[in-house]
């Protein structure tokens, strides 16, 4: 798991990456769920070969080139979906290496907290400023 932000000159733009290894899914390679605060959850199954070198961030977010099919988890809906919805797609996908089926259209009971911590870390005061 990797949780962290662009840079300034990109609006610090939260992301987190969860990422299973072929290991983990007794499946035909790996599967990576990113999450941007703008568009929310997304997937990419990853082949064999993947390495962790090859998703780090780049300059504006999550690499794609690593993914073999990578687009939005349109079963979660919404930028903030439960944490218990996200893992039940989750699950799903390391094991079944395929979308689940149904839909998760609940936001997370506590998403206005978290862009609200998130509007306070843009505000904070920086030696930069």
């Amino acid at each position: 798991m990797r949780a962290d932000r662009t840079g300034r000159e990109h609006g610090e733009s939260m992301y987190m990456v969860l990422v299973w290894d072929v290991s983990r899914t007794g499946a035909l390679g790996g599967v990576r769920l990113n999450w941007e605060e703008e568009t929310g959850w997304a997937y990419g199954k990853l082949g064999l070969s993947w390495q962790e070198a090859d998703w780090a961030p780049d300059m504006l977010g999550i690499q794609s080139r690593d993914a073999i099919v990578q687009e939005p988890l349109a079963a979660l809906h919404r930028v903030f979906a439960s944490p218990s919805d996200v893992a039940d797609a989750a699950q799903h996908l390391v094991h079944h290496w395929r979308l689940p089926g149904g839909e998760y259209p609940g936001e997370w009971d506590q998403a206005g907290h978290v862009r609200a911590a998130i509007d306070a870390f843009r505000r904070r005061p920086t030696a930069c400023t």
